[in-house]
């Protein structure tokens, strides 16, 4: 995570888990408004799938 924006990251959960990410990055979708330290990397990828 940079400047409130994933770039980058490393899926162990395969290709089709990994989509979500890779369309995150790509429109450098911000994680602003977002609590990231009280909020596990499940919640965050259903609030990035919300802005996407």
């Amino acid at each position: 995570i940079k400047n409130n924006k994933i770039v980058g990251v490393i899926s162990l959960e395969g290709v089709t888990a990994s989509i979500p990410y890779k369309s995150a990055i790509e429109k450098q979708v911000s994680l602003e408004g977002i609590d990231l330290i009280n909020t596990n990397i499940s919640e965050i990828m259903s609030k990035l799938k919300e802005k996407i």
